[in-house]
């Protein structure tokens, strides 16, 4: 039992950060199956984000510590949020530290990647994590803008926090839905950033793993 928790959760943490991950994307699909416990699911789905997030970072002390104390923070505010939605300081705070928290976890993940010597399942699962935390990242940091410039995003949909989100991963994969608009200066310069970091990343990340395969796969 303990040598299968141990693959499980020590030698393959970015699997389970991909899987949590996932769930959050999907959160609109749980919620209706539960409308009744919309923000419970919320809160779960993003709880089980930050604990995967700091599994990643187990073997950096460094990375660890900084991040179980955003983590606790993280989870303090995620769960204060669920009962006192409506108050400004609280939604502004835990969307901060969810932001540095996420940047945290994306360039550990990145440097996972960068330092690993060879490419395996978990430095895959890795990368694609990477990948899909710019889009947290960018959809934080929208919502942060939006929480201080009300009005920046032109937006339809009841959920500000999901469709800004939303807006992040099709601006990161450069679909172009128009759904979200940026209306402000600083909302175009947040959306221009979160595209270029996309097609930035899949280059440099393209580069290093087929690097790391080749000097591995090249004899002598």
């Amino acid at each position: 039992m303990n040598t299968l928790l141990h693959r499980l959760f020590v030698r393959q943490p970015a699997f389970w950060l991909l899987i949590s991950v996932g769930l959050l994307i999907l959160s609109p699909l749980l919620m209706a199956i539960l409308p009744g416990m919309k923000r419970t699911v919320f809160a779960l789905v993003f709880s089980l984000v930050v604990i995967c997030g700091l599994l990643t970072t187990h073997r950096s002390f460094r990375f660890l510590l900084f991040g179980l104390i955003l983590g606790a923070l993280a989870l303090i505010m995620i769960w204060l949020s669920l009962f006192q939605e409506h108050i400004y300081w609280l939604t502004f705070g835990r969307s901060l530290i969810l932001l540095v928290l996420s940047l945290l976890i994306g360039y550990h993940l990145f440097l996972l990647v960068y330092r690993s010597r060879k490419v395996n399942m978990n430095i895959i699962n890795a990368s694609v994590a990477a990948f899909l935390f710019i889009g947290i990242i960018g959809g934080q940091a929208c919502y942060l803008l939006e929480l201080l410039q009300p009005g920046a995003f032109d937006y339809v949909g009841q959920s500000m926090w999901y469709d800004l989100q939303y807006f992040s991963f099709t601006s990161l994969t450069t679909m172009g839905i128009t759904d979200v608009n940026p209306v402000s200066p600083q909302a175009k310069a947040v959306t221009l950033m979160i595209s270029l970091n996309g097609q930035l990343y899949l280059t440099i990340i393209i580069a290093i793993l087929v690097g790391k395969y080749v000097s591995r796969a090249t004899p002598g």
